[in-house]
């Protein structure tokens, strides 16, 4: 559920949506939704999600820090339509840190 306090920035998504289709030039990506604040205790697992549109669809990455996340055996980077997100598994320490795209 995303909760937009200017009702302005659904409507131009709303409108977006309909005419994404027919645009023959591009519009800038644009983050709806941003990953929320998360605490997660070692050996848990946390997904962080974001919405991000754009013309053409954008390519979405995430960093922690200052370093792209690299998925691995423990670190799943997806997108499920205008949904991105990072899917950590049996946290560490060592993922620790600030997550952004």
């Amino acid at each position: 559920l995303d909760v937009l306090s200017n009702p302005s920035i659904h409507e131009a998504y709303n409108q977006f949506k309909s005419w994404q289709g027919l645009l023959r030039s591009s519009l800038p990506p644009f983050m709806v939704a941003g990953p929320r604040d998360r605490r997660i205790e070692e050996g848990g697992s946390i997904q962080l999600s974001c919405k991000v549109v754009g013309n053409p669809w954008p390519h979405v990455r995430w960093y922690k820090d200052d370093d792209e996340v690299i998925p691995d055996d423990y670190t799943n980077v997806y997108s499920e339509g205008d949904y991105q997100h990072v899917q950590i598994d049996d946290i560490t320490i060592d993922h620790r840190g600030k997550y952004s795209v």
